[in-house]
């Protein structure tokens, strides 16, 4: 396990969130279909850049999706639209990613990665191991 300064590195980097006024987070226990997403990290092959890749294991869903994986480049510098949802400040990652997860999900959501500067609790036994720097 890698820990950064945002805690484990990659976990929670990212979140689906309800294109509504609530703005509320997707989880897995009411929105169970999202234990049909996988998601992998891999390098493309040709600019050697870091992917963060999303695919469905449902092959029915899938066919309805704009392509069979979303593609999210994993950036050290991040810009983008600043999102406030009342809770998480987050940059967005653009509209194709928002259309593919909705499809998905069949409503209207958007996908931000958190903003670099927001902290979460750690409990102190990782944070004494020490932090990777990206």
């Amino acid at each position: 396990m890698k820990i950064s300064n945002n805690g484990i590195k990659y976990d929670r980097w990212w979140g689906i969130y309800e294109k509504n006024d609530k703005m509320g987070c997707v989880y897995m226990s009411p929105e169970v279909k999202v234990l049909l997403l996988r998601q992998r990290f891999e390098r493309d092959p040709v600019t050697r850049q870091k992917q963060l890749v999303i695919s469905c294991l449902d092959e029915n869903i899938r066919k309805k999706l704009p392509t069979p994986e979303l593609r999210i480049p994993v950036k050290k510098q991040i810009e983008g639209e600043i999102v406030d949802t009342g809770k998480v400040k987050g940059i967005s990652e653009g509209p194709a990613a928002d259309a593919w997860l909705s499809a998905f999900l069949e409503r209207p959501v958007f996908f931000i990665r958190v903003a670099p500067n927001f902290k979460k609790g750690l409990p102190h036994n990782l944070m004494k191991r020490g932090t990777e720097q990206e």
